[in-house]
């Protein structure tokens, strides 16, 4: 992408995103909208809250030191394709899937950061570590039965669930030993074992996926 001219406004890149934010719970403006939960975090990364972004949903530098809410998928042409090969009945699958997990169990969430919090804070105190690895082990089992009931969905739509368990122990014990209280990024590394054009659902570079697909 190129960087505009730092000394004039030529307006919002084409890639950046059009909706107001934060989006709203029953947002559905955007046919390639996926709802991720972003946690505002203090310097000290303690959590200040939770809101509602989109996987796709990345940080744009448009001329000097200014930034905006850029569309990882790019421009509107650009996520019209994506939709096109991806398929609607797989991002509705995805998007209901992410709606019913949180509606089930979203409520470990919070004392899951709280717990990462304390350990961040607290790193050599033992009952902050036994804490942190309580409410992981809680989220873990939440997943395993998750896995479990939406496995048909899952594999119809192209993910295999043995290697998407394995991912999301790889994501989470990342996030353990992270000192931050947001997810590390995903590199595309940990996403080789999925289809490409279902890489941007977890985080992976639609733009890689492009360029495997070129």
């Amino acid at each position: 992408m190129s960087v505009s001219d730092p000394g004039r406004d030529s307006g919002p890149p084409p890639d950046n995103c059009p909706y107001p934010r934060p989006f709203p719970a029953d947002f559905s403006a955007c046919p390639t909208f996926q709802a991720q939960r972003f946690v505002a975090a203090t310097t000290q990364e303690q959590p200040l809250g939770m809101h509602l972004t989109c996987v796709h949903l990345r940080v744009g530098e448009h001329a000097h030191n200014r930034f905006y809410a850029q569309c990882a998928l790019g421009t509107a042409a650009d996520r019209r394709a994506w939709l096109r090969q991806v398929g609607e009945r797989r991002v509705e699958a995805m998007r209901r899937l992410s709606i019913e997990f949180t509606e089930v169990y979203g409520g470990l969430t919070e004392p899951l950061l709280a717990a990462k919090g304390a350990a961040i804070l607290s790193p050599n105190d033992p009952r902050a570590a036994e804490e942190l690895e309580h409410r992981l082990a809680e989220l873990s089992t939440a997943m395993d039965k998750f896995l479990a009931t939406e496995s048909r969905t899952l594999e119809e739509i192209g993910f295999p669930v043995a290697t998407l368990r394995v991912f999301i122990d790889d994501v989470l014990e990342r996030w353990r030993e992270s000192s931050r209280l947001g997810s590390p990024p995903v590199s595309e590394g940990q996403l080789e074992g999925f289809p490409p054009e279902l890489r941007s659902f977890l985080g992976g570079s639609p733009r890689e996926q492009h360029e495997v697909n070129a």
